[in-house]
């Protein structure tokens, strides 16, 4: 399921009876292929969102915990990536450094600047703590000081979509 059949379902708009594009070759997507990436049964489709649990101070936030709670338990530790934005290299660092002191480990290079953009990246990842209606308003916050205190601009989160 991709990403627009996502945010389709989401907003209660009927889903397609396919639901992973099947290619041609080798790289073919087809459930005989593999169980994990067969279509999720038309009856499972048609259940109405739970946003029991999942409801935070940011919609965004709420919206990707209510797509999460059909498909994974968010109780349990997941991996977690949070994106931010810095204007030098330096501010990106000191950044990361602040980061690490509390546990976030620095994904991909941890600190790069990215062909052709000014700013400079700084990407963090975790998979020690849940991703739920109760984490999440705090690890956004300490984001959100963290990128103010170096003058970036926090971008958001994604979180593992299964369970480990």
């Amino acid at each position: 399921m991709g990403l627009f059949d996502f945010f389709r379902r989401a907003r209660g708009s009927a889903v397609d009876e396919q639901m992973i594009p099947v290619t041609q070759g080798a790289n073919a997507l087809t459930p005989a292929l593999s169980p994990a990436l067969a279509p999720t049964p038309r009856s499972t489709l048609d259940k109405p969102l739970v946003t029991v649990g999942t409801a935070t101070s940011h919609p965004g936030d709420t919206q990707i915990l209510t797509i999460l709670s059909e498909r994974v338990d968010l109780a349990l530790p997941r991996d977690q990536v949070h994106y931010l934005y810095f204007p030098t290299e330096e501010a990106a660092r000191a950044a990361l450094v602040e980061a690490q002191r509390v546990g976030w480990l620095g994904a991909r290079e941890g600190v790069y600047q990215l062909d052709g953009y000014p700013d400079w990246s700084m990407t963090v990842r975790r998979d020690d703590q849940p991703t739920n209606a109760t984490t999440m308003p705090g690890i956004r916050a300490f984001f959100e000081e963290l990128a103010e205190r170096f003058n970036g601009e926090y971008d958001g989160w994604e979180a593992a979509g299964f369970d480990v």
